[in-house]
């Protein structure tokens, strides 16, 4: 099940979870970084969740609300690695948790990938991106 972590609990967390974000990380070109996601997590910046089986984590992600000029709110996705189908399986306790903070819309930015394995989902957009 797809857990919030509190807080309060967040270093005791972190080295469990940060791996799973890592292949994540690497795949947002700079957008963010280990460091600045711990830091967002400490500045309630950004929600840390993870999928425990067994007593153990399986896989770990990260929201961030996007507050847009327009006023609307979004929640962002970071997935991170590991047993993704646990992610899938349990995103009811993330999008119940952005409707509380007044999200009408939840974002995702990841691999091609993703548009099959989220079915209800849809791909609106493309990033299209250029090194400088």
């Amino acid at each position: 099940m797809l857990k919030p972590i509190p807080h309060s609990q967040l270093a005791d967390h972190w080295n469990d979870t940060a791996p799973f974000l890592r292949a994540a990380l690497a795949r947002s070109n700079g957008r963010y970084d280990e460091r600045s996601v711990a830091q967002s997590l400490v500045n309630r910046d950004m929600q840390l969740w993870a999928a425990i089986q067994d007593g153990r984590i399986v896989s770990a992600a990260a929201t961030q609300i996007a507050v847009y000029p327009t006023g609307l709110r979004s929640c962002l996705f970071l997935l991170g690695g590991g047993d993704g189908a646990a992610i899938l399986e349990n995103e009811a306790p993330v999008l119940g948790w952005a409707r509380e903070q007044g999200c009408t819309l939840a974002e995702l930015i990841g691999r091609r990938g993703w548009v099959r394995r989220l079915p209800e989902w849809e791909n609106e957009l493309v990033i299209l991106e250029r090194k400088l």
